[in-house]
């Protein structure tokens, strides 16, 4: 279990919350030895009653866990949209922890909204099973392990399924791992490639191309935040016959490169 807490202020702007927000996101998936749950103690945190700590009620999204606040009793049927659901605050440190280590305990457990939606965490081999529910019926999917977003799956009636290169607690080498990239598919094919290191927390590899050569139904291919070389770039539009997205950063540095592309693939979109 990880307790946390929070003190002194941030600049209370959403980039300002949002660095502490990924600080401690940060903390939760890399601490030794592993966690799966933790406490959050914001009394101290004087920003806990500002617009932009909003940012933090989705913190420590792959470990469950309990605020301690002032402010535990002040979560009237979801008004506040700065503070967590109620069940995931408490007035003191011993309230969070018996919160917490019950629901590991249990191994499951479930937290109602109000509209009729729902969310039900699980523990299974894996890592930790979140899914979302909309009057009984799923409508997401999340695998999570040490804090790190592993699948999301969502339903509707044709399914779309994300995979990110992050390992879960089996340490099985899935698709996505192989190609270093977040992978989107939808009735058994790869439709996106994602290479953002928003997305994949890692550089772009120098082999990028060759890794999605063979994904010939893929419509979009994020590399935003990289540099790729503009002959890789073009390498890669003739080896995807059906890509009809690349999202790429806009700037000198791509100017060419985009020039380049819309010569060669009028239709593409590029954003």
């Amino acid at each position: 279990m990880l307790c946390a807490s929070l003190s002194g202020h941030a600049e209370n702007t959403p980039d300002g919350v949002g660095w502490v927000r990924d600080a401690l996101d940060e903390l939760g998936a890399t601490i030794e030895p592993e966690v799966e749950v933790a406490t959050l103690d914001v009394t101290a945190f004087s920003n806990a009653s500002d617009d932009a700590c909003a940012i933090l009620t989705n913190v420590f999204a792959g470990l469950p866990s309990c605020w301690i606040t002032q402010e535990w009793n002040q979560q009237h049927g979801g008004e506040r949209w700065d503070l967590p659901v109620s069940e995931r605050m408490a007035e003191t440190l011993e309230l969070a922890i018996a919160r917490v280590v019950g629901w590991r305990r249990a191994g499951t457990y479930e937290i109602a909204f109000t509209g009729g939606a729902s969310e039900e965490s699980r523990w299974i081999e894996r890592g930790l099973l979140v899914r979302e529910l909309r009057d009984g019926s799923p409508t997401m999917e999340d695998l999570y392990y040490r804090n790190r977003l592993v699948e999301r799956t969502i339903f509707g009636s044709d399914p779309v399924f994300v995979r990110y290169p992050e390992t879960d607690r089996t340490g099985e080498q899935h698709e996505a791992m192989r190609r270093k990239a977040r992978l989107v598919s939808s009735r058994g094919l790869v439709i996106e490639a994602d290479f953002s290191p928003y997305s994949t927390r890692r550089p772009l590899p120098d082999n990028w191309v060759e890794l999605i050569d063979d994904l010939v139904a893929m419509k979009t291919l994020g590399l935003r935040g990289c540099t790729p070389r503009e002959a890789d770039v073009l390498r890669a539009l003739t080896m995807l016959p059906s890509l009809e997205v690349l999202e790429i950063d806009r700037g000198a540095s791509n100017e060419h490169t985009i020039t380049e592309l819309r010569r060669e693939r009028p239709t593409l979109t590029i954003r």
